[in-house]
């Protein structure tokens, strides 16, 4: 996992919280698989609120924000499928990467 991602695995990240949360909320894996819920860090949901939120805001992050989710590949600056697979994230739920 850290050679993917270069981090080591610890719930400081934001993958096995969010993990969790899919999990241990009922309903909410569903919902998100069915684009009814979105993640992401901190500025992801300032952009997005300030771009119009529900009302069609924009869902980004950019890589330095990324890359401490534990979910980004530092190959390819996108998120990782085998590490989104590994803990059970929907790619839609996240925000895009941006440079």
């Amino acid at each position: 996992m850290s050679r993917r991602c270069g981090l080591p695995l610890a719930t400081y990240f934001s993958a096995p919280r969010i993990s969790w949360k899919l999990e241990s909320s009922p309903g909410l894996r569903e919902r998100a698989e069915n684009g009814e819920v979105l993640f992401g860090t901190m500025e992801s949901w300032l952009i997005w609120n300030l771009t119009g939120g529900s009302d069609g805001g924009i869902h980004v992050t950019d890589v330095t924000n990324a890359s401490r989710t534990l979910l980004m590949n530092l190959d390819t600056l996108d998120w990782d499928d085998e590490l989104l697979s590994f803990f059970g994230i929907p790619r839609s739920v996240l925000p895009g990467i941006r440079s």
